[in-house]
């Protein structure tokens, strides 16, 4: 892409099926980030930077059939940069969420992905995996273009 423009929504690609899965207090957050790998620590990964938050809803209801895509519309669009990586940070309170929307990964080669266990954890796992994702962008003359270099957090 030449130039910046507005994130407006995220897709996951579902794993498996789900019907009546509800998140509580649901928060998708975004920045931009010079890291190339992330660490185990949050705030660490914002590089300096403010996350700015673009959804949060309570509840977030999740239905999808295994193998399509599961969306996240955002209520407040963020303005890429197309300059600095981009680092999707998302949040929700239970502490299960049944039934599990399980998501497809694959293996990014550094860390592209942090996982906790609780919404305030100041730290989490680092793994290579990362969602499958769809990022949709709206702009003026945009071009198709490949995002490797998508990073993302789940808290």
């Amino acid at each position: 892409m030449d130039f910046g423009g507005y994130i407006t929504r995220l897709d996951y690609k579902a794993g498996v099926t789900v019907k009546g899965a509800v998140f509580y207090k649901f928060e998708v957050y975004c920045c931009h980030t010079p890291l190339e790998g992330l660490t185990s620590t949050f705030a660490a990964n914002y590089g300096g930077n403010t996350p700015v938050l673009v959804l949060v809803a309570n509840p977030y209801p999740a239905w999808v059939r295994a193998d399509q895509w599961f969306s996240v519309v955002f209520t407040q669009p963020f303005p890429y940069n197309n300059r600095d990586n981009l680092l999707v940070e998302v949040r929700w309170h239970n502490q299960i969420c049944t039934p599990s929307l399980l998501n497809w990964a694959f293996d990014g080669g550094r860390n592209r992905m942090v996982e906790a266990e609780g919404y305030n954890d100041p730290e989490g796992t680092t793994t290579s995996y990362c969602n499958h994702l769809r990022v949709y962008f709206s702009g003026v003359g945009v071009a198709p273009a490949s995002w490797g270099k998508i990073k993302a957090t789940l808290r």
